[in-house]
């Protein structure tokens, strides 16, 4: 197949040099040269940040976002599924992750089967090795395989799970002046507790459901929470209201080095776990998009 997508190995030729004992031609590809296959690579690279093992390392968030854009590539632009999503057929080129070897047979089941697929390979990444897939990149799969809408396929790469810690606060700021904005803020605000509720039991306890302030630790994130007016209500809504003000009053100094990006973003994730990858299934489904959506190239 040709194409010029940088998520799709680039293939220059082809030719046939065998027959296997079914009678079916073997090829040889003349393809851009290739570093590792996605199950190689992460044998020998971290899928984690050392420090926080609920966040995904830099490197393996790209090689994800790269894999996401080439499914939307087929889906969206290409209007076929790739068909052969796996650790093994996708190859890394310059530290970028390509899709490769796609599947010429194909029906409308196989765009879900995509999706099953990469839920699948990215589980079994953590799997082999005997680890738990962390909760945020667990909520991603369950969605992509829960809402099938072309909608949320694009906005995919914007996923909290996939964010950087400033990109994670810079989400939380722009959502409560959004939320406040949108005529559907005491629906949405009922969504995210129906959401959480149904999470807490589908997560088995790791999402705790819709109440935050009793979590609420550390002096500086405690004396946002008791210097506001109005008070905040144990609500989500209202979660939203304190992490937006978290961002703006508690800010690392001279005195106070150790509030960074990451500590806030850690401890924020911590009042109430599993909360911003709901808030952008909720958002998405009011067709409120916090981030840019991707170009489908």
């Amino acid at each position: 197949m040709r194409n010029q997508s940088p998520y799709i190995l680039k293939v220059f030729g082809k030719c046939n040099y065998d027959v296997d004992r079914h009678g079916n031609k073997r090829e040889i590809l003349f393809a851009e040269a290739v570093e590792d296959t996605l199950e190689t690579w992460a044998n020998k690279n971290l899928l984690l940040e050392p420090n926080y093992p609920e966040r995904l390392s830099l490197r393996f968030i790209g090689i994800l976002l790269d894999i996401l854009h080439g499914i939307i590539h087929f889906h969206l632009k290409l209007k076929r599924p790739h068909g052969e999503i796996c650790s093994g057929n996708i190859y890394i080129v310059d530290g970028k992750a390509k899709l490769a070897h796609v599947v010429d047979r194909f029906d409308q089941n196989s765009f879900v089967d995509d999706i099953n697929k990469f839920c699948f390979m990215v589980r079994h990444l953590f799997a082999k090795d005997g680890l738990a897939t962390p909760l945020e990149l667990d909520q991603l799969c369950n969605s992509l395989r829960l809402y099938k809408a072309d909608g949320y396929l694009r906005n995919s790469v914007n996923h909290p799970v996939l964010l950087t810690p400033k990109e994670r606060g810079e989400v939380r700021h722009l959502a409560h002046s959004l939320i406040c904005e949108s005529p559907n803020e005491v629906k949405i605000g009922k969504s995210l507790v129906r959401e959480l509720q149904n999470a807490s039991r589908k997560f088995h306890g790791a999402i705790q459901g819709p109440h935050w302030i009793g979590n609420v630790s550390e002096q500086e994130f405690l004396g946002t929470l008791n210097f506001q007016n109005p008070p905040y209500r144990d609500i989500p809504l209202d979660f939203i209201r304190y992490c937006r003000n978290v961002g703006e009053h508690v800010r690392g100094d001279a005195r106070k080095p150790w509030i960074t990006d990451e500590y806030r973003d850690e401890m924020l994730t911590s009042f109430l776990p599993g909360f911003l990858p709901i808030l952008h299934d909720v958002l998405s489904f009011e067709g409120i998009c916090v981030r840019t959506l991707p170009n489908i190239t």
